[in-house]
């Protein structure tokens, strides 16, 4: 198994920039995607805490979800 890390600290520097659930690249490229289940939506992911990154062009997302189990006290470094 490949698992993969990513350094935050050096992301202003990398390919990879920090955005949020409604960046309008981000949903223009979930509506051209085969498992879109509301083409046109105001989000690309799901409500609720996200982590979004995306590429500069817009070309790739990344997303990851927090649930709603998860303890209060692990979610204190996450913002909706």
């Amino acid at each position: 198994m490949t698992q993969y890390a990513i350094h935050f600290e050096e992301l202003a520097h990398g390919h990879w920039l920090e955005t949020h659930k409604g960046d309008k690249a981000c949903v223009a490229l979930a509506d051209r995607h085969y498992s879109r289940q509301t083409i046109g939506a105001s989000m690309f992911t799901r409500p609720g805490i996200n982590f979004c990154l995306r590429n500069a062009e817009g070309s790739a997302v990344w997303n990851s979800y927090i649930s709603g189990w998860v303890g209060c006290d692990r979610m204190l470094n996450f913002q909706e």
